[in-house]
């Protein structure tokens, strides 16, 4: 897979970098790509190659893909292979993630070896404040989901604010679903031990009923549903939001622009969502793992495949511990993406870095660093503290000690704050088959009972809508895939 926005050395490219020399040198194997794409296309011709039933020795697939390599018989077995050659690393990964893992399994036998995220820390969701005019104001954090209304009021008034951040896709209503109890998007466990789909519980209705309300009120943007998430970056940049509930990599979109434009002070800080009844938020957890390394039935050296992925591991995890030096290993994952086919992740990553980084910028001691992403957080931290450089925000707002997205994140996944969606990494042919279908009914009756268009009590008649339309079949397809039935 081939990435145009690498930056290679002079000279290297997909075919010859420190990845290809790496495994040639280290490891005596040649990686020879037997074609090269882009993200999308990639995909495409792994679906050709399936179609011919002539695949690569090793290539990168989708869960769908999996599947249906397992089903055309054209894959390796590699549960031998794994158990022989994996490093005492990778299957150390594999334990902190034994679903996704088993994901990768067929009958028993291991056919997709899983390439993992980057660890649950990433998945959870913060609320973004903008610091300058909550210190402008000298305004308390919020602890409930009053107080957030109340900060917004605030903000409205003295700086002209259009509303809580929310766009057509309703992705802020998403994130701050869990503040009553909902987790729209994910299967969760029903009262009757039936696994049920978070979008259609009571408890959705609930946080509608705040939000229908908060539309009235003027809380959120009357034109939400005409505004997507370009247009949202758009108007904190204008300095027209400042409550913005979402991901943890909005300071590398948003973040950079409000600085170059606004200044120094005019960035968000991270904050947990807040609770809008008093009980304690859970956080959504889905499936971090959506792609695979599996090995053609007729490669010839199927181990080849299991060293070069242990290369890697050894590489992330050791840094300098492995003999290299910081520049030699820098060489290596500042072209990360080259190594991708061949690359299964920590699912630790993040979480551990953060630790490690944030430590070491609030003691201002980086001799603790050992690798090149524990490195490259600790200087975008300090950085920013330092000089307010908009590159460094980004990096800031994610790994700095207090207030960044790991620093909300963390205590939520130590204490064990998060409900984990159900239906992890293979999903029943129909809900394949329906494709976006099921969500856009939701999100177009969500938009109406907001807007009032409809009233709050249409949500029990969306819900029948959505059964009708497939819901009923994709839950008990569910229950049945899953071991409920």
């Amino acid at each position: 897979m081939i990435n145009s926005g690498l930056n290679y050395e002079p000279g290297d490219d997909i075919t010859n970098n420190p990845w290809i020399r790496g495994y040639k040198d280290k490891l005596n194997i040649e990686v020879v790509p037997a074609y090269t794409a882009e993200w999308d296309d990639y995909f495409t011709k792994i679906n050709f190659a399936i179609a011919d039933k002539k695949l690569p020795d090793v290539c990168m697939v989708q869960t769908y893909q999996l599947q249906q390599m397992i089903e055309a018989d054209l894959l390796y077995d590699m549960t031998e292979i794994y158990d022989k050659y994996a490093s005492d690393i990778v299957k150390g990964y594999m334990a902190i993630e034994p679903e996704s893992f088993d994901s990768g399994k067929a009958d028993g036998k291991l056919y997709g070896i899983a390439q993992l995220g980057v660890g649950p820390i990433a998945q959870i969701n913060p609320v973004w404040i903008r610091k300058d005019w909550k210190d402008g104001l000298n305004l308390e954090d919020p602890k409930s989901i009053d107080d957030l209304v109340a900060m917004e009021k605030a903000f409205q008034a003295e700086y002209g604010s259009t509303g809580i951040a929310v766009d057509q896709s309703l992705t802020t209503l998403k994130i701050l679903a869990p503040a009553w109890g909902a987790y729209p998007d994910i299967w969760i466990s029903g009262p009757d031990g039936q696994i049920v789909y978070g979008s259609v519980q009571p408890e959705m209705k609930d946080a509608l009923a705040a939000w229908a309300q908060w539309y009235q009120e003027g809380i959120i943007n009357s034109n939400f549903a005409l505004i997507n998430g370009d247009k949202l970056n758009e108007d904190a940049v204008n300095s027209k939001v400042g409550i913005y509930p979402f991901k943890n990599w909005l300071g590398w979109s948003a973040g950079t622009d409000m600085i170059s434009n606004l200044g120094r002070e005019a960035y968000l800080e991270a904050y947990p969502v807040p609770s809008a009844n008093g009980e304690k938020v859970l956080y959504p957890l889905g499936c971090d793992n959506f792609s695979y390394i599996v090995v053609s039935k007729d490669c010839k050296n199927p181990e080849a495949a299991m060293k070069c992925i242990n290369f890697y591991a050894d590489l992330e995890k050791n840094g300098t511990a492995n003999g290299m030096s910081k520049e030699e290993i820098l060489s290596y994952f500042n072209i990360d993406h080259a190594a991708q086919v061949l690359r299964v992740q920590d699912p630790n990553l993040d979480r551990d870095t953060f630790m490690v980084a944030s430590k070491a910028a609030a003691e201002k001691d980086d001799s603790n660093l050992i690798s090149v992403k524990q490195t490259q957080a600790y200087a975008d931290i300090v950085n920013f503290i330092d000089n307010g450089d908009p590159v460094a925000v980004g990096g800031y707002m994610l790994w700095a000690p207090v207030k960044s997205a790991y620093s909300v994140a963390e205590p939520i996944i130590s204490a064990g704050d998060v409900i984990k969606n159900q239906v992890w990494a293979v999903t029943p042919d129909s809900i394949a088959k329906i494709g976006t279908t099921l969500d856009d009914i939701l999100t177009q009756g969500f938009t109406k009972i907001i807007t009032g268009e409809e009233p709050l009590d249409y949500f029990d008649t969306l819900v029948e809508e959505w059964k009708t339309a497939g819901g009923d079949t994709a839950t008990q397809d569910v229950n049945q895939m899953y071991g409920n039935q």
